[in-house]
């Protein structure tokens, strides 16, 4: 019959050994000393990988998940054309740049960030420069997105994530956080949506580099 541990107890000694100390239920102790090679070797031998299977969004370019059960992830926005409600005014069918956007989720299933950039390339990595996003509602400096008294629902998988972009773009605009320095051409945010009016694509000359690449991205996510 195998013995049963009750306690095992690690001690670093002045030799740069470690002193295993193996309590077994009948009162059995066992002590053994171990460079600290052999012990992460002998751990690996003896530790089984425990799996968690997560669905992701067909969209996502990055994802993690913590320890408390939080969750991160970036999904990619491209080739889309949405509504934009201006100052009360509904243009239909406006080009938008590539986008990224970033959540953090809580254990609980609500997300509690929510950030945006821009990139041109559809094929990027961490080294893929970004820019800024062009519109209003996004505060310069965190890529925070502020949705005022709007709130998201409580996602009940994670799957339900990329539907958030279009809920966003959806949210009436107006010039909160708008910065002209956004686009290269300073200009208003009614004449960014009429040069996009109805185009295959946005015009990405317009588009201001943040001087910042994707991993900048990722890391600003992963300090929400």
């Amino acid at each position: 019959m195998a013995k049963i541990l009750k306690e095992l107890l690690l001690r670093i000694t002045g030799e740069q050994l470690i002193e295993v100390n193996e309590k077994y239920e009948d009162g059995e102790v066992k002590v053994k000393h171990m460079l600290p090679r052999d012990l992460t070797e002998l751990i690996a031998e003896n530790t089984k990988m425990i799996g968690v299977e997560v669905e992701l969004p067909d969209n996502s370019y990055w994802f993690r998940e913590d320890l408390d059960g939080s969750k991160r992830i970036i999904i990619k926005f491209f080739d889309q054309k949405v509504d934009i409600t201006y100052n009360g005014t509904v243009y239909e069918n406006v080009a938008m740049p590539n986008m990224l956007f970033g959540f953090v989720i809580n254990s609980e299933g609500y997300i509690k960030s929510k950030k945006v950039i821009c990139v041109k390339e559809k094929k990027i990595n961490k080294e893929t420069d970004t820019y800024e996003y062009p519109f209003s509602n996004v505060h310069a400096d965190s890529r925070e997105i502020c949705m005022g008294v709007n709130k998201f629902n409580k996602l009940d998988n994670l799957t339900q994530i990329s539907s958030a972009p279009f809920y966003i773009m959806g949210l009436p605009n107006n010039d909160d956080l708008y910065k002209h320095s956004n686009n290269t051409e300073y200009l208003n945010f009614r004449d960014i949506i009429i040069r996009n009016l109805g185009k295959e694509a946005f015009d990405d000359n317009l588009l201001v580099k943040t001087g910042e690449k994707v991993a900048g991205f990722i890391r600003s996510l992963k300090d929400s």
